[in-house]
């Protein structure tokens, strides 16, 4: 019994290691090789005999050095009525190529490898062609169109030569392998373009690079060639496999697609950045690619910047511009996370109409990774009065390094005033009450009280005297306390 459920066990752990190793061969399957012949193989280098040789339907010519040359071997190795199928060129110098050829027409594999070709000009035209090498040619230009009309092929190697760009690809492909392994100067933005057209479908995966180690490219400021003053980042294939994937990710909707763009300060660090701007949106997008780090929604009508406190997919935002758009409050960002860790937010021209000064004053005291946040509030009209003055202006020149357009933000209220010109003067300012003249009165009563005494002591003096009460007080009648002063 025991020996029997260990030949099950046994049986089934060989029939899944058969089966895993199936499903490996099957998806590391890579595209079809180019027919290729060994050096050894070449003819020999005698003047009067042809410099190709035939091998069935395949051609192998070696040592080419002019096209005249190349056309009369293959006219020699191939018989009228018959069709080549695969041809290898082996150390082909020359200046420029023309691969125009009408017997290369019906060829499935074409080989041109290890010579010395500049330039490669022309259009290959087949129905066949599966696989094209290039390898090994110190090639600096090809047409752009060089293999635009070959629908059926597979696989491309042009490694080993000095391109910038590589050529535009058929749009039929679905799927595609290429090699452009040590190739010093390709363009990184050229390569993204090719990943974008063959990545269309719903598997991104459809373009796969051999030698991916070797394989690097150059990031330019410069959409093609890169010039001698450019500052230039060297990427490997997967950083551009990354940037790929996030350009799959932008936002679009109904009439409107933003545009996925980066900055790269080196392959460990690159930045995403998103452009929304101009589309007539009326919410913030719902979702913004991984590791979005600025994002611009200027020149729209969105009102609300709440999804960048409740959207998670804006939980790496550092940089927002939003300016010219109808947002009329920032309340929704106290406490968020954006707040604390943002480097750069605008809202000029806006309806924001109170500034709360607290939720940026603890804003601006939380570091951010040493880097200095920047507010620009421009153009927004704000609900002037006294605690404008005394509150907000006092703010805005305490954080003049920290807001760039202080001299920017107007007053509702006071057309074409700035709050940084406001004087307390003009808005500190309330009407009087009876209580702002109880000083005068207080006087008043004392210099009346004092005036009463002076003229009872006068009066007294003249009595002792002169034996008489001057007026008025001889006409005042007796009081019953006059006879205290009676003598």
């Amino acid at each position: 019994m025991h020996h029997s459920m260990l030949c099950i066990l046994l049986t089934a752990a060989v029939l899944s290691c058969l089966v895993a190793t199936v499903v490996a061969s099957v998806s590391n399957q890579e595209g079809p090789e180019c027919f290729r012949k060994a050096p050894e193989e070449c003819t020999s280098l005698d003047a009067s005999s042809s410099r190709c040789k035939t091998f069935g339907t395949d051609i192998y010519c070696c040592h080419i050095d002019s096209e005249y040359q190349l056309i009369n071997g293959l006219r020699a190795a191939v018989k009228p009525s018959q069709k080549i199928t695969a041809l290898h060129i082996r150390n082909m110098t020359l200046v420029r190529l023309e691969v125009n050829i009408p017997e290369w027409r019906n060829l499935v594999s074409l080989s041109i490898t290890d010579g010395n070709i500049s330039q490669i000009i022309g259009t290959l035209e087949s129905s066949h062609l599966s696989c094209l090498n290039l390898s090994n040619n110190y090639i600096e230009e090809t047409d752009p169109l060089l293999i635009s009309k070959l629908s059926t092929l597979v696989r491309l190697d042009i490694s080993n030569n000095n391109i910038s760009l590589t050529p535009t690809l058929s749009p039929s492909l679905v799927k595609f392998e290429i090699d452009l392994s040590n190739n010093p100067y390709i363009n990184c933005h050229n390569v993204l373009d090719m990943l974008d057209q063959i990545s269309r479908g719903p598997d991104w995966d459809q373009l796969h690079f051999d030698n991916r180690p070797q394989t690097v490219c150059r990031l330019c400021t410069a959409h093609t060639k890169c010039g001698p003053y450019t500052r230039v980042n060297m990427l490997h294939v997967e950083n551009v496999e990354y940037m790929n994937k996030r350009k799959r990710e932008k936002p679009s909707g109904p009439g409107w697609e933003c545009k996925v763009e980066f900055r790269v300060l080196s392959a460990e660090k690159i930045f995403v950045l998103v452009d929304c701007s101009n589309l007539n949106l009326v919410e913030l997008p719902p979702c913004l690619p991984k590791d979005t780090h600025a994002l611009n929604v200027s020149f729209n009508n969105i009102s609300s910047l709440e999804p960048v406190v409740k959207e998670p997919s804006y939980s790496s935002l550092t940089k927002l511009y939003a300016d010219q758009n109808v947002i009329n409050s920032i309340d929704v960002l106290e406490g968020s996370t954006f707040i604390g860790k943002f480097e750069e937010l605008s809202l000029r021209y806006n309806n924001i109409s109170i500034i709360p000064t607290y939720i940026l004053n603890n804003a601006f005291a939380q570091p951010s990774n040493m880097v200095r946040k920047q507010l620009s509030l421009g153009f927004n009209k704000i609900q002037c009065d006294c605690n404008t003055v005394q509150v907000l202006k006092n703010w805005l020149i305490a954080h003049t390094h920290d807001i760039s357009d202080p001299n920017d933000l107007l007053c509702h209220n006071y057309p074409y005033s700035s709050v940084m010109r406001l004087e307390p003067a003009l808005l500190c300012v309330t009407p009087r009450e009876w209580t702002d003249y109880i000083y005068y009165i207080i006087g008043g009563e004392v210099a009346a009280l004092l005036l009463l005494l002076g003229k009872v002591s006068y009066d007294y003096w003249v009595f002792r005297t002169a034996g008489y009460l001057p007026w008025p007080a001889s006409k005042m009648p007796k009081m019953p306390c006059d006879w205290v002063f009676e003598t």
